[in-house]
């Protein structure tokens, strides 16, 4: 025994070396008496005692360290928590893996304290009693009761109690959201990487002159990006296995102990990193450019032959091969890159068609054996499976990112620089092995995908011709939905089928934790001052949330990553089979129950997985316009009062007459569903709803008015409830006795109000009894049709003619199409998301006969060049429609029955000449009466929703970004949150608050992107003291914590809950009940009804006059001090000079003067046409609009009195925009 070498006091810390000289001889006696080949792990301090069965113990006697022998008496362990100190250590000596030097406590004699040696087992397996199967049990509990500092070594000895307290206060963990944000930023380095492909590749991103076949140039953060995907890709790194934590004894001597199994090793076990991983830029910062980059500049290079499959890979000829096939062969068994070197000389001049013939007929291969099968017969299927080598990436991008992505190859990539193969359509049939073997990219939406491993036969043959390919990379974007409860199976099984060497999720938002500071702060109310100050509100963000908040949050965050790494990423050891020592995520990653989190490097983990920049070295390189985000408060009109004092009626109701008790109890667990669905319809009424019917009020009334005349019981009384039920009720009744509300609820309409519109037809069109003096009320279907009747006869006599028989017509009409449904039934179809938008006919000359023969009282007999001549009259004689002192020009659209509709009508006519504007809306139903509404001022739009195919909501986003004619996009929140590229708009409308914030930051950042060059403004309408406006200021007193509990649903919330439940009627004011126009909205600018034309008209205030943007309470229709706004391209150098601004200004002017007389002389000669087919003018104003674009050479937008040339902004957008996601 060399009791020299361990017990002594002398012994220095440093002594013991951490590696052994396996060149000296050795026995397994040597080892064990040998206590260099031990680990000093620390002391511990017990009590001394004789065991309950009599047996004697011997126990150190003296005050010195001397061995301690405790017997080699075997101990069953089945609960080794409940037994001494000294009844673990007993154990431990049963086959010598610890080893003992003990003494005397010096101020205690019933006390012994040892210092306790280890044997590790990558040392020791071979030599411990196999039987003894407890040893890692046994240490797991006694590392915890361990001392392990150099005074209690010494001699300073400490009890139990205080080691544990010590250890307690030692522990401190920052939050996931912390750690994702101060992740280093990727810095990598060409020269560390051994592989020259991958070092050229590095260093052709890297350089300062863009790729060769890439058109866009890369901002310096992408080029280190892609670099670094590069790098990962190729060369990754070496990591402690992360079930291992490395821990160091009192004397320094370093171990490496995993706490949950008990394992103690002496030397390092280490896994690879993952070859790929997740690139988790900020949302808009061009992911997918850093990935059309990265597989650029990889182009041709080949992914490596597994290991356990290198072997017998020269091909067995029938005869000697040609120098040339066998050159070929050689060159791919080694994975050379040929492709790109052989394109850069055929781009030279240079072709070798036959050299590459023979390197595609010689691609590289490798088997995969059968398996071993007893008392199987050889045949074909026994030899293996043969996978070849493909240079290809394989894309897997959602349905909507679809033609994204196409278009984003399409203006990034030179022609030919990447071979495609895109794959949308489920009827697309995958091509062969060997034609897949030429693509560089395979794009696939998620549902194809799928589709290809739907008759996958356990145990036979590929079903797919993707499983015969080992492919180079798999991107997956958005890939977080992979890890998604709802995710299908066949994804996940058909990624883990694949043979894939580098593999990559894209995206921002990996888990809802994982998103940016940047994005959090994007909800936050915002002035123009605040935005300067953004670097410090980031900073503070970031401490606020330095510590864990919700443990619950922090929990989900990591199954769903854990999910990607085993699912997708395959990243050992945790998607090790479990015969290779698999590591559960589960047990070693996820924090307990109780919020404390595993002892574990979570930093290490995300370094290991995340490419991400920290915002502050992006800012470096490219600087975003500034954000402003502000509420607007609305006074809520009579309707919308009306609406949401129903809905209080019915909870009230429900709560007073089941007196708050059993399952007839709204907000009874069991009713969860049905009172979701209730909070949802009640957050809708606060745009516009009609899903009330007399009945259901009139039954409501009639249970409540049953409960009151219900005997009071003197010993609960219940006058508070019955109070309220009282009050609740009265908006019952003004409901049944309100002619206007009864209407909408029966013709499911949006209610309208117009002013002037023509007397002798007003009784016609209007759904309620009104006074002369007051508004015509009429629904927007109503509206809509009384526009198609007169402007389909704007040059008629009489336009008006008929127009009150037309009325009652279409009023009967509606309501027998109206029946029995309901306004949440209405489904958003295609000819509701497009834009009924039109010109009117153009002016016609003054002719009777030309009005005869419209309205068909002429001869028809008559010869028709009488008619051609009549049409040769003067300009002087055409008249523009409707004349000023006309009826019909007075009808104006002048309120609604919707507050926020009435403020969005104002704020989108005057923002959608000069700015694309994206509103944000939650359920079909009010995308369909906004659109309504729309329509009848002549507003260009489409609606984003899930009722149209992935194609059409493509081709909308398209359309959206490439033409100038669609201003104004319509989007379902649940729809647009992730992935869509919308930096065109600069103006954000939210209709109701959103109750989740990461939610409304991820619908921000759809604008608020590189791309995007003018200051981005975003509005969230809400209606003064209301429910949605009590649950707007309960989201902004919430903690991080609260937030992520209730991230579902508001009712997880118990404050917000108990709002509900107490909701209050919102009080009526008595001119309201009496007057119709104090019922209304009204608009600010009311709207021309008949014969609307485009015309470019300047509000004397602009379009954000009266507008606060710090935050504050306030109404939209109270009088506001005006602030113009600066619509002028984030570029202060593109502002021209006065006198240019005014050269320019008298130039476009009279060139328009001259487009308009080249029109009118179009609209001469087309008269002919439009008598018979009055549509073939509706195109004359964007003709003409086109005409001037094209004449004049530039565009101009007015703002602050100066003129900005908007030409060179949109060259300078496009620049930037090409760079964007």
């Amino acid at each position: 025994m060399h009791l020299s070498h361990g017990p002594a006091n002398s012994v220095p810390r440093h002594y013991v070396p951490n590696q052994i000289d396996r060149a000296a001889p050795f026995s397994p006696e040597d080892t064990i008496e040998d206590l260099d080949y031990y680990i000093p792990v620390g002391t511990v301090t017990a009590k001394l005692r004789i065991k309950p069965d009599g047996v004697l113990v011997t126990w150190p006697v003296r005050h010195e360290w001397e061995e301690a022998n405790l017997g080699y008496r075997r101990v069953r362990l089945a609960h080794p928590a409940e037994l001494g100190v000294e009844d673990i250590l007993r154990a431990f000596t049963t086959d010598r893996s610890i080893r003992l030097f003990g003494r005397r406590h010096p101020q205690d004699d019933q006390k012994g304290t040892f210092r306790v040696y280890v044997l590790p087992e990558d040392v020791g397996r071979q030599f411990r009693d196999p039987r003894a199967n407890n040893r890692q049990r046994c240490l797991m509990h006694l590392m915890p009761l361990l001392d392990t500092s150099l005074e209690s070594w010494e001699g300073d000895q400490k009890t139990i109690e205080v080691v544990q307290e010590q250890k307690q206060e030692q522990h401190h963990d920052d939050s996931l959201f912390y750690i994702f944000n101060t992740l280093p930023s990727p810095p990598p380095y060409p020269a560390d990487v051994s592989c020259p492909f991958a070092k050229a590749a590095m260093t052709s991103l890297l350089d300062v002159q863009p790729m060769p076949r890439l058109k866009t140039s890369l901002y310096s953060y992408q080029k280190r990006s892609a670099a670094e995907m590069v790098r990962r890709e190729t060369e990754p790194l070496l990591r402690l296995d992360p079930r291992l934590e490395i821990m160091e004894g009192p004397t320094g001597r370093g171990f490496y102990y995993d706490r949950h199994s008990g394992l103690l090793l002496r030397d390092k076990r280490e896994y690879e990193d993952a070859r790929g991983g997740i690139l988790a830029e900020t949302m808009g910062l061009g992911k997918t450019l850093i990935c059309l980059a990265t597989i650029l500049a990889t182009k041709g290079h080949w992914p490596r032959i597994p290991p356990q499959y290198s072997t017998d890979l020269h091909p067995i000829r029938p005869k000697v091969g040609s120098l040339v096939q066998m050159a070929a062969a050689a060159t791919n068994r080694q994975q050379l890159p040929w492709r790109s070197y052989f394109q850069d000389l055929s781009d030279a001049g240079e072709h070798y068609g036959s050299c590459v013939a023979a390197l595609e007929e010689n691609i590289g291969s490798y088997v995969i054996p059968a398996p071993i099968t007893r008392g199987r017969k050889k045949d074909a299927a026994s030899k293996g499976q043969r996978i070849y080598l493909c240079s290809a990436t394989l894309v897997i991008v959602p349905e909507n990112l679809f033609l994204q992505w196409k278009s984003e190859i399409a203006l990034h990539l030179k022609e030919g620089a990447l071979k495609v193969l895109s794959m949308q359509s489920l009827k697309s049939k995958m091509p062969s092995r060997a034609a897949l073997l030429s693509y560089d990219i395979v794009l696939m939406t998620k549902k194809r995908f799928e589709q290809e491993f739907v008759n996958t036969r356990l145990g036979g043959t590929p079903d797919t011709p993707l499983k015969e390919l080992h492919f180079l990379r798999v991107i997956a974007d958005e890939g977080h939905a992979f890890a998604s409860s709802g995710e299908t199976v066949r994804v996940v099984r058909g990624f883990q089928s694949l043979h894939v060497e580098r593999r990559w999720i894209i995206s921002g938002t990996p888990t809802a934790g994982l998103l940016g500071v940047e994005v959090d702060l994007a909800t936050n109310e915002t002035s123009q001052e605040q935005f300067t100050d953004s670097t410090t509100s980031k900073q503070s963000a970031l401490a606020a949330r330095q510590k864990i908040s919700s443990s619950v949050q922090e929990r989900k965050d990591l199954e769903q990553l854990g999910k990607m790494v085993t699912n997708f990423l395959r990243l050992k050891p945790w998607a090790n089979s479990w015969r290779e020592d698999r590591a559960a995520w589960r047990t070693y990653v996820l924090p307990s129950f109780d919020g404390v989190r595993k002892p574990r490097s979570l930093r290490n983990i995300l370094e290991s997985l995340v490419v991400r920049h920290q915002i502050e070295a992006v800012e470096m390189d490219v600087q975003l316009p500034p954000l402003y985000n502000r509420v607007v408060y609305l006074q809520p009109s009579w309707h919308d009062k009306l609406s949401i004092n129903l809905f209080v009626l019915s909870l009230t109701a429900n709560a007073v007459t089941s007196e708050r008790v059993d399952e007839d109890y709204m907000f009874h667990p069991r009713n969860k569903k049905q009172l979701e669905q209730l909070i949802k319809n009640l957050r809708q009424s606060g745009f516009y709803w009609t899903s009330f019917s007399s009945e259901d009020i009139g039954k409501t009334l009639e249970v409540s008015n049953g409960y009151l005349e219900k005997p009071v019981d003197p010993r609960q009384p219940n006058t508070e409830d019955r109070i309220l039920l009282i009050q609740a009720m009265d908006a019952g009744r003004l409901a049944l006795e309100s002619h206007s509300w009864k209407a909408f609820t029966e013709l499911n309409e949006l209610g309208i109000y117009v002013e002037d519109f023509p007397d002798d037809a007003c009784s016609a069109w209007s759904l309620v009894p009104r006074e002369i003096e007051d508004p015509l009320l009429a629904g927007a279907t109503q509206l809509t049709e009384a526009q198609k009747y007169v402007d389909s006869r704007l040059y008629f006599s009489s336009p008006a003619t008929g127009l009150d028989v037309f009325g009652t017509t279409t009023k009967e009409k509606l309501r027998q199409s109206a029946g029995s449904k309901a306004p949440e039934e209405l489904k958003l179809t295609e000819k509701h998301t497009k834009s009924k938008a039109t010109t009117v006919p153009k002016p016609r000359q003054k002719s009777s006969a030309q009005d005869k023969q419209a309205i068909g009282e002429t001869d028809p007999s008559r010869p028709k060049t009488a008619l051609k001549s009549a049409m040769k009259a003067s300009k002087s004689d055409t008249v523009e429609p409707l004349s000023s002192d006309s009826p019909l020009a007075k009808a104006k659209i002048c309120g609604t029955a919707s507050a926020k509709l009435s403020y969005l009508l104002d704020r989108v006519f005057f923002l959608q000449r000069e700015e694309k504007i994206l509103i944000f809306y939650e359920g079909d139903q009010i995308a369909y009466y906004i659109a309504q509404a729309f329509d009848l001022v002549n507003i260009e739009y489409r609606i984003y929703t899930g009722t149209l195919s992935a194609t059409q909501r493509n081709d909308y986003i398209d359309t959206f970004n490439m033409h100038d004619s669609c201003r104004v996009l319509l989007m379902n929140m649940r729809l647009a949150a992730h992935g869509l590229h919308m930096a065109k708009a600069s103006r954000v409308f939210f209709v109701n608050p959103v109750w989740q914030p990461n939610v409304e930051a991820q619908a921000i950042k759809r604008a608020h992107r590189i791309g995007q060059t003018w200051p981005v403004y975003v509005e969230t309408l809400v209606l003064k003291d209301t429910l949605e406006d009590q649950m707007l200021q309960r989201r902004k007193q919430m903690t991080t914590e609260e937030h992520q509990t209730a991230q579902k649903s508001m009712l997880d919330d118990p404050i917000m809950r108990e709002l509900i439940q107490m909701a209050r009627p919102i009080p009526f004011a008595h001119d309201e009940k009496l007057e119709v126009k104090k019922q209304m909205a009204p608009l600010e600018t009311p709207q021309r009804l008949f014969g609307r034309v485009h015309e470019e008209t300047t509000a004397e205030k602009g379009p954000d006059a009266g507008l606060s943007w710090s935050g504050e309470k306030n109404t939209s229709n109270t009088g506001q001090q005006s602030r113009k706004r600066k619509a002028i391209e984030f570029d202060p150098a593109k502002i021209e000079s006065p006198s240019s601004r005014r050269k320019l200004n008298e130039s476009v002017c009279a060139k328009e003067s001259k487009i308009m007389n080249i029109s009118s002389a179009k609209a001469d000669r087309a008269n002919m046409d439009t008598i018979s087919k009055e549509q073939t003018t509706h195109h004359m104003v964007d003709e003409q609009h086109a005409l001037l674009e094209t004449s004049s050479g530039r565009r101009v937008a007015f703002a602050d009195d100066e003129m900005v040339d908007v030409q060179q902004q949109d060259a300078t957008q496009n620049s930037a925009a090409d760079r964007g996601d």
